[in-house]
């Protein structure tokens, strides 16, 4: 039997929704939270309102908000609203289901922790606090007991009485919504309740997980509580600059505290120093807690079914503000938790919605995955990249690995070409250019490599051996290149003293052959279909590959287009929008044979910064687009939106001080994957976004922590580069 899960009564349901009921997960002051089973057996928790409530329009009226509101922030390692009829009879919710334990039960059981995994805890806790703060909402009752360790990473729950608060009796005069050691001095006089009283109450969080006690002590909760609003807290037993960190926190005067973000890249990078493993992995937990994840884990893995006779049920009691929230004394009996993840018990508000810790969603997600989309997000546990192979060039990796017939193509600083075996990493040949860095390519096409450099040539190596096919030279650099159809084009850029200039050229594929060119100023090739097309400004031209005639030109509705990719009939664009009012991007596709827009649509950018966004990328009859920290997807052929995704801090700000993109690598089986700063992978759910898991390869400790690694996604394996160029399988 589960411990974290009891058998049904004889007066439960069997089934809610779609989902088949195995078990009592827990009971709060609006319903019955049960664990269920999808069809294709996923576990669930299914919180049902009671009967005699679900009449009350009030009632209704809040738990659709407490619906829209964990819509907004769910997220990667989340148990993520799959499923939800708040207009039912009664209404219900369902949530991914994930086990795990208590930071209250772990460090009462096993002790304090020691100062990396407070501060790797503290890192994660303030990217989930990041996220609430960003959907509009502020937790309020951050505690021990409110955080889930599970075994990919902690989640914050029972944010629920964020929203409640605001029209229950919660907030009658007199009544607290928070605990005793936790709870801000600005909650406790009565004035408004920000952002950040959730970093108080996490200064308040690290300090107990550091000590085993809390900063102000234990005792009354009116004793705790005049301490906490009149007297400094007790940092002595932390390390120095844990102490720091946590003195900031618990600054009484709201406005000197840190915010999340700040303490997000503070904590984040006092854990670097620690050599620190993703949250894919546990070693950052005390093993005594891993271990009792493990046995979490495993134990949910065949759940009861049998009922149990009626009995009195009385709802379990909220955490009450009577007594600080501090260790228990150890049972004089090794056992697991009597109760598992209760997803019901923040006072009326009893909506206990798990949120990612890594992944944090886009603040108005009206679209989003857990909107319009039904289907059960995957499973909590995400997969660690397994290292497959390393190969080390002269120099760094400079360019994204290309797969081709069972080889793996990149250059190094050096502008050397390699060749390896994907499945070995065996070195099969090199070509070493006379120039140093490679400034357009590799492409591989029917069995040629092309790729130029900064020596003016344009080279053409046979794929198996790497002998040269045929190069060319020019007056200048290759800046861009592209072939199809029998056919390559290229662009160099030529400056003179009178003007500067752009030259187009076409060659023969197999012979080098050039068979037309022109000065055109262009960027972004791309042929397809006979034709090739280029951008310039807010225009978009399309020319006639064999001769490099006109065939259209457009206008669009940007203004600039910095993105293009053609897949069938259409061509799909992206840039800068047009609009001076606001900071957008803008997205269209066009027909690729006339330019004839056929939709258009636009999202916004972070303001104060701009980057192009990524290069689109089109599967399953999605079009996916990134820029920033933002993900949209629309349907190729008419640009219905179909979901959106903010990931914040997965993009970095360069030296310069401009904001990089998430760079989608492919889909695979389902599922998008995207890279951001530091070489972090993302994985979203293609069809609906929902989050699925995000891991962070120790490999990529070498990636500046704002750049992304050049890296290409195949049949499972991740092909990237820092200073090597290494495979890694999902």
């Amino acid at each position: 039997m589960a411990p974290s899960c009891t058998p049904l009564a004889a007066e439960d349901p069997e089934q809610v929704g779609q989902y088949r009921l195995v078990g009592r997960l827990g009971r709060g002051g609006m319903g019955q939270v049960y664990l269920g089973r999808s069809a294709s057996g996923r576990l669930v928790a299914v919180k049902v309102v009671r009967a005699e409530l679900g009449h009350d329009p009030g009632l209704r009226r809040r738990f659709v908000r407490e619906v829209a509101a964990a819509r907004r922030v769910t997220g990667f390692f989340t148990a993520a609203v799959v499923d939800a009829d708040p207009e039912g009879d009664p209404p219900w919710l369902a949530t991914a289901y994930v086990p795990g334990v208590p930071l209250s039960t772990a460090v009462a059981e096993h002790g304090a922790w020691s100062e990396r995994a407070v501060r790797t805890l503290g890192a994660a806790l303030a990217e989930a606090l990041e996220g609430i703060h960003h959907a509009g909402l502020v937790h309020r009752d951050l505690k021990p007991s409110n955080v889930l360790l599970a075994a990919d990473g902690p989640r914050v729950i029972d944010f629920g009485i964020s929203l409640a608060a605001d029209d229950t009796q919660l907030t009658q005069t007199g009544m607290l919504i928070g605990t005793p050691g936790f709870i801000s001095p600005e909650q406790l006089v009565g004035d408004p309740t920000t952002a950040a009283s959730d970093i108080f109450a996490l200064g308040a969080v690290l300090a107990w997980t550091a000590t085993g006690s809390g900063p102000y002590g234990q005792g009354s909760a009116h004793a705790v509580n005049y301490r906490v609003a009149h007297e400094e807290p007790d940092l002595s037993a932390l390390p120095d600059d844990l102490a720091r960190v946590v003195a900031r926190c618990l600054d009484k005067d709201p406005s000197r505290g840190p915010t999340a973000s700040q303490l997000i890249a503070e904590l984040g990078h006092m854990a670097e120093g620690a050599d620190r493993g993703p949250l894919t992995e546990i070693e950052w937990l005390p093993p005594a807690v891993s271990a009792a994840i493990g046995r979490e884990g495993a134990a949910t893995q065949a759940p009861p079914e049998t009922r149990q006779p009626t009995a009195p049920d009385r709802p379990e009691r909220a955490d009450r503000a009577d007594r600080a929230d501090g260790p228990r004394p150890r049972p004089p009996t090794p056992s697991r938790r009597s109760r598992g993840v209760v997803l019901g018990v923040a006072g009326a508000a009893a909506l206990a919605i798990l949120l990612s810790v890594l992944f944090l969603p886009f603040p108005d997600d009206s679209h989003g995955s857990d909107g319009p989309a039904k289907s059960a997000s995957p499973g909590p546990h995400g997969p660690a990249l397994s290292p497959v192979w390393s190969f080390h060039p002269d120099k760094d990796v400079t360019a994204t690995p290309v797969y081709a017939d069972g080889r793996i193509y990149t250059t190094d600083g050096n502008g050397t070409l390699y060749a390896v075996k994907a499945g070995t990493g065996t070195e099969l040949w090199k070509f070493r250019q006379t120039g140093n860095k490679v400034t357009a390519g590799p492409f591989v096409v029917d069995g040629i490599v092309y790729f130029a450099g900064d020596n003016h040539r344009l080279y053409a190596l046979d794929a198996r051996s790497g002998r040269t096919r045929w190069e060319t030279e020019y007056k200048s650099s290759v800046s861009s290149l592209t072939i199809a159809d029998g056919r390559v084009y290229d662009a160099i850029d030529v400056s003179d003293e009178a003007t500067d200039y752009s030259v187009l050229h076409a060659r023969d594929a197999r012979t080098g052959r050039k068979l037309w060119s022109e000065e055109r100023s262009a960027g972004n090739l791309v042929a397809a279909g006979g034709r090739l097309y280029y951008s310039l400004d807010d225009r978009v031209t399309a020319l006639r590959g064999k001769d490099g005639s006109t065939l259209w030109e457009a206008k669009t509705d940007m203004a600039s287009v910095d993105t293009l990719v053609v897949n069938g009939g259409l061509m799909h664009l992206g840039g800068d929008g047009r609009d001076s009012g606001k900071a957008e991007f803008a997205v269209e596709a066009r027909d690729s044979g006339t330019g004839k827009k056929v939709w258009s649509a636009s999202f916004p950018q972070k303001r104060g910064t701009w980057s192009p966004p990524a290069r689109p990328l089109v599967a399953g009859g999605l079009v996916h687009w990134s820029g920033h920290d933002r993900v949209h997807s629309f349907t190729a052929d008419t640009g219905d939106e179909v979901w959106r995704r903010r990931i914040p801090g997965s993009v970095g700000v360069d030296e310069s001080g401009a904001e990089g993109s998430l760079q989608p690598l492919g889909v695979e089986r389902g599922a998008l994957h995207l890279q951001g700063r530091g070489g972090h992978l993302y994985t979203l759910d293609a069809r609906t976004g929902a989050c699925r898991w995000k891991c962070a390869p120790r490999r990529y400790g070498r990636v500046a922590e704002w750049k992304t690694a050049p890296a290409a996604l195949k049949n499972g394996v991740l092909y990237s580069g820092d200073r090597k160029l290494r495979a890694s399988r999902l």
